[in-house]
């Protein structure tokens, strides 16, 4: 299929989609288990991780439902480190 009919899929659908670049998060687990670790052990001993772990994953590109949903008016708002658009502080 033509990349354009992907990109018109992801604009127009009716769910919120989101295209996040996880490299930096991928870097940091591959560090871990380098290091010896089970990332699936790692976490219960480094509850932390979870916190950085946002800070490493990269929202580049958002769909218009989503920009609904957070009640945005422009994708600029929303992209970015993933923790800027969470609320870490609530856990709801």
């Amino acid at each position: 299929m033509d990349a354009e009919i992907y990109r018109d899929a992801f604009n127009t659908a009716s769910s919120s989609l989101w295209l996040e670049d996880i490299s930096r998060l991928r870097s940091e687990l591959e560090k871990i288990t380098a290091s010896g670790y089970e990332v699936s052990s790692y976490l219960p001993d480094h509850p932390e991780f979870v916190l950085r772990a946002a800070s490493l994953i990269e929202v580049v590109d958002v769909n218009q439902a989503t920009l609904t949903t957070y009640e945005a008016t422009d994708k600029s708002a929303l992209l970015g480190p993933l923790e800027k658009t969470l609320d870490l502080d609530d856990p709801v």
